[in-house]
């Protein structure tokens, strides 16, 4: 199967970086300063921003206080973090100007992420502060895509949660699915599934990117 485009987004955690357990860990803590039982938590979270998960689970707390808290002891947890397999093989091989990142964490926090696991910094990136409106809304890869100087849909977004592909498919972008959250039969609106980037090979050929993904 081959998808073609002229720019690549990339959400971060879970599809570059395997952060899983990590998040767990940071919200574990957090849930325990305030009491919170994980019950309340759903697969669907992930992929929104802290400040929308702490908005929904905790409504009688003040989010615009308490998500600072979370935002801090999630900045010091890096235990877990690991390379989505061949993330560093394929961004190293893309064009500076032909990809970015759109995700729901912080600057600060993408930025760490991607330094300690080694991964490129992109040009753009788009995080939970360049936003008004969190995955699923179509905001961040609209706002990635304007950025690149590239319409939505001539993008293909890499994505792992459910909030984030719908929110890729409502800006108009293809869509391919990583099963780092997911089994296959869940990622049913994306145009392509993989486990992980070993699973695609990138062509670069007259301004266009040919992702060759094998079946």
């Amino acid at each position: 199967m081959i998808i073609e485009c002229k720019a690549i987004i990339f959400d971060l955690d879970g599809t570059l970086v395997d952060s899983i357990e990590c998040v767990e860990k940071t919200w574990n803590t957090w849930c325990k300063k305030y009491n919170i039982s994980l019950d309340k938590f759903s697969p669907a979270m992930h992929g929104i921003t802290s400040y929308q998960t702490i908005k929904t689970i905790a409504p009688d707390l003040d989010t615009d206080k308490v998500v600072v808290e979370f935002d801090e002891i999630e900045l010091k947890q890096t235990e877990g973090l690991k390379l989505i397999p061949k993330a560093d093989k394929i961004l190293n091989e893309l064009p500076p100007e032909k990809w970015a990142i759109a995700t729901s964490g912080s600057k600060k926090l993408a930025t760490t992420r991607l330094s300690y696991i080694g991964l490129p910094i992109p040009k753009i990136m788009i995080t939970a502060d360049d936003i008004t409106n969190s995955k699923p809304n179509p905001e961040p890869y609209l706002l990635a895509a304007k950025h690149l100087g590239i319409p939505a849909d001539d993008c293909v977004v890499f994505e792992d949660s459910l909030a984030g592909i719908e929110s890729g498919k409502a800006a108009g972008a293809k869509v391919i699915g990583l099963t780092a959250l997911f089994k296959k039969d869940k990622l049913s609106k994306t145009d392509a599934v993989i486990n992980d980037f070993s699973d695609i090979k990138i062509e670069i050929k007259d301004n266009k990117l040919k992702i060759h993904i094998n079946d």
